[in-house]
C-alpha cells in the first residue's frame, strides 16, 4: 500500500512587486515523512510556508490538503485543519502552563471544531471520528515534543529550545 498524500504544492508562484519570490514550486509530502527545506537566504523558504499556511495568497499555481484545494483559504480556516506555521521567536502563552498552552491549541483546532469548517468543503473527509479526545490529544502532543514532564511549568519558565517546542 503506498503511502497517503498529505500536502501537495503544484506550481506555485508568489510575487512581490517585481520580484519573483516562488516560481512553480512543487513539493509533495506524504504520511510519516518528513520534509526539510533548505536554501540560501532570499530563496523562498519562508515565503513557501507563509503561502502553504495562508499567510499569503500564491499569485498562481494550487496548494491541496488531504486531496481538497486548500489555496486561497483564509488562515484561521486552515489552523482549523491543522494547518499553521512556528515563527523563530517562540510566543507561548505565558500567563498559562505548558499544558494550558497545548490545551488553547488543541481546543481551537480541534475536530469538534472543524465541523464548521467542512460544511464549506463538500465530500472533505479529514478524520474518521466526529469527536476528539481532548486530554488524549493533550498528552500525546506533549509527549511527542518530550514537554509531558514540564506540563505543569509556566511556559515563562521554558528555555528557548523548550518554548519552540511547546510552538509546535
Amino acid at each position: 500500500m503506498s503511502p497517503k498524500e498529505i500536502l501537495k504544492v503544484e506550481n506555485v508562484e508568489k510575487r512581490f512587486g517585481g520580484l519573483k519570490a516562488l516560481n512553480k514550486v512543487n513539493l509533495s509530502v506524504y504520511e510519516n515523512e518528513i520534509l526539510g527545506l533548505v536554501g540560501p537566504n532570499g530563496s523562498g523558504k519562508t515565503t513557501l510556508i507563509n503561502v502553504i499556511s495562508g499567510i499569503y495568497k500564491p499569485d498562481a499555481g494550487k496548494i491541496y490538503f488531504f486531496g481538497k484545494r486548500i489555496d486561497g483559504i483564509a488562515t484561521y480556516k486552515l489552523a482549523h485543519l491543522g494547518i499553521n506555521r512556528t515563527f523563530q521567536i517562540p510566543k507561548p502563552f505565558h500567563g498559562l502552563t505548558v499544558r494550558e498552552n497545548v490545551e488553547v491549541a488543541a481546543l481551537y483546532s480541534g475536530k469538534q471544531c472543524l465541523k464548521s469548517f467542512f460544511k464549506h468543503l463538500k465530500n472533505f473527509k479529514f478524520m474518521e471520528k466526529d469527536y476528539c479526545n481532548i486530554e488524549d490529544d493533550v498528552q500525546t502532543a506533549l509527549s511527542i515534543v518530550g514537554l509531558d514532564k514540564f506540563q505543569d511549568k509556566q511556559a515563562t519558565q521554558l528555555n528557548t529550545s523548550e518554548q519552540k517546542l511547546l510552538g509546535l
